[in-house]
């Protein structure tokens, strides 16, 4: 049984003949042509296709890094303007592909790629409106909240009051029921 990407090693033999008398090297040519393939991948790239487009219309040069806003485990977020637009700011996570991959961490990138396209919509959820990759780096652009981080808060001001307390516990529960509705 023959696969569509496995080479019949006999059709090849023809081509791989160096007699002068049958083959020309036009013939031989023509023959190893029609065995490549047209635009090989990489296995770096096809481990986050198709959630990570290759070429889209957004791209790293449609945006300006305005500052850095933190390193994380595979990666660095950036604070963006999008260029050619009323200065919309956004969130650019920077993620190395091999960080990732050998953090064991492709099917987590591509979940929060996915829970943010899906639920994005929702007011506590932030929308990812772009996302792609490169040869060396996966992009993924969301929504910018600034405020900072729940733990830093807690860093700063010590322990929240009872009432502010029940509205996050609210907030999580109501989001959580939404993920387990769309997943």
């Amino acid at each position: 049984m023959n696969y569509p990407n496995e080479i019949n090693h006999k059709d090849c033999m023809p081509c791989l003949r160096r007699s002068k008398n049958k083959y020309n090297s036009k013939i031989i040519n023509e023959c190893l042509k029609s065995r490549k393939t047209v635009w090989p991948i990489p296995q770096i790239v096809q481990v986050f296709l198709p959630d990570f487009k290759i070429k889209s219309q957004i791209n790293e040069y449609s945006f300006e890094i305005v500052e850095l806003i933190s390193n994380g485990a595979f990666g660095k977020v950036y604070r963006v303007k999008r260029l050619n637009s009323n200065s919309e700011l956004y969130a650019m996570k920077m993620l190395e592909k091999s960080s990732v991959i050998s953090g064991y961490g492709i099917k987590q990138v591509k979940d929060e790629v996915k829970i943010q396209s899906i639920c994005g919509h929702h007011p506590f959820i932030v929308n990812c409106p772009f996302f792609w990759q490169n040869r060396n780096t996966i992009f993924i652009v969301s929504d910018f909240v600034g405020g900072g981080e729940l733990l830093k808060l807690l860093q700063n001001h010590g322990p929240l009051p009872e009432e502010l307390c029940r509205i996050y516990f609210a907030e999580l529960i109501i989001i959580i029921g939404i993920l387990l509705y769309y997943f």
